[in-house]
C-alpha cells in the first residue's frame, strides 16, 4: 500500500526497532511494553527515547479487553500521556465488561462512536461463517473423542494436507498433543505457545501460511491475530473462557470463507455451558440436547466426580 510501517514488539532486536522508527514511520503497531520502552518512560534509555508521539493523531487500542486482562492499563494510561491533545482515539474490544467501559471513558473524548458487529448487541457474538459443533462427553472420553476428530489428518486420511488449528488450555498438554501427532502425522505438526521464544512461533506460523506445516497445536497466544487463509478447522480439546471460545473459531471462517470447529466439552466445563448453548443458538447452530442438559443444570457431584444432571 506503500505506508511506511514499523512492528514494536518484545521478543524481537530492540536495536532493529529502533533503527526502523528513527528512519521514519507513517503507522506504528506495538505492543505496550515495548513501545513504553521505545519512548523511555520505563527510564532504562537513560532519557534517549527512540521515538515520539508528538506527530500522532490516530491511535488505535485493538483486542483492548484482552490488554487489560493481561494487566496492561498501567502501561496504556502512560503512553496516553504522550499524545497530543489534539487525537482520535479508537477502541476495538470483543467484549464490553466494565472495567473496559471504565478505561474507554478515561480515553475517549467527549464525543462517542459506538459500531458493534453482528445482531448479538453488547453480547459475546460467534461468526456465522463458522460451523460449531459441540460434543459433551465424560473426561474419561476425552482423549478418545479426541483421536477420532484428528484420525482423518493422517496420511491417506480424508483431510490430510488440510491446515487445521488445535487449542488446549496448558503449554503441557500443547506439547503432550504436539508430540503425539507428530508420531502420527509427521513434519507436518508444529506447536505454538509460551515455551516457544518468539522466532520459533514466527518460523511456525511462516510454515503455517506457506502450508510446509498444516497441523497446529497452541495455547491462546494464538487465538487472537492470527490470520492464515485457508484453515478448515479449529479443535478446542479444551474449552477456555467464553471470550476466548470466540476468539479461537475466528481462525477459521474468514474475510468470506466458512469454517468448522469441533469442541470437547466435560463436566468441569458446566459453568459455561448456559453461555456456549445461547452463542450456539445466536450463531444458528444446533444446540445438542446433553448441551442443553448441561445448561439447565450446570453440571453436578457424584460420589465424588462431576457429572452431567440428567
Amino acid at each position: 500500500m506503500g505506508i511506511a510501517s514499523v512492528a514494536v514488539y518484545g521478543g524481537a532486536p530492540k536495536w532493529k526497532q529502533t533503527q526502523e522508527l528513527q528512519r521514519g514511520a507513517d503507522i506504528v503497531v506495538a505492543t505496550p511494553g515495548r513501545m513504553m520502552d521505545m519512548l523511555d518512560l520505563h527510564g532504562t534509555a537513560g532519557g534517549w527515547p527512540s521515538t515520539s508521539l508528538e506527530r500522532c493523531t490516530v491511535v488505535v487500542l485493538d483486542e483492548a479487553d484482552r490488554m487489560l486482562d493481561m494487566g496492561f492499563e498501567k502501561d496504556i494510561r502512560a503512553i496516553w500521556t504522550m499524545l497530543p491533545t489534539e487525537h482520535q482515539t479508537l477502541f476495538f474490544t470483543a467484549t464490553w465488561p466494565k472495567e473496559v467501559q471504565r478505561v474507554a471513558a478515561d480515553l475517549l473524548s467527549e464525543t462517542k462512536v459506538m459500531i458493534t458487529v453482528g445482531s448479538g448487541g453488547q453480547k459475546l457474538t460467534a461468526n456465522k461463517s463458522v460451523t460449531q459443533h459441540v460434543q459433551v462427553i465424560e473426561n474419561r472420553d476425552k482423549w478418545a473423542a479426541f483421536e477420532a476428530l484428528t484420525a482423518s489428518y493422517a496420511p491417506g486420511g480424508a483431510d490430510h494436507g488440510e491446515r487445521v488449528i488445535i487449542f488446549a488450555n496448558t503449554k503441557r498438554d500443547v506439547n503432550m498433543i504436539g508430540d503425539v501427532l507428530w508420531e502420527r502425522l509427521g513434519a507436518s505438526v508444529d506447536t505454538i505457545s509460551g515455551d516457544r521464544v518468539q522466532r520459533e512461533r514466527e518460523r511456525t506460523i511462516s510454515a503455517f501460511r506457506d502450508g510446509s506445516v498444516t497441523v497446529v497445536v497452541a495455547t491462546d497466544v494464538a487465538a487472537r491475530g492470527l490470520d492464515v487463509k485457508g484453515i478448515e478447522r479449529v479443535i478446542n480439546y479444551d474449552f477456555p473462557c467464553a471470550d476466548d471460545y470466540i476468539h479461537r473459531i475466528g481462525r477459521t471462517g474468514r474475510a468470506g470463507a466458512t469454517g468448522v470447529s469441533f469442541t470437547l466439552l466435560t463436566p468441569s466445563d458446566g459453568e459455561v455451558a448456559r453461555e456456549l448453548a445461547r452463542m450456539l443458538q445466536k450463531s444458528r447452530n444446533g444446540v445438542p440436547h446433553a448441551l442443553q442438559r448441561a445448561a439447565s443444570s450446570g453440571g453436578g457431584r457424584d460420589d465424588g466426580h462431576r457429572r452431567w444432571r440428567k
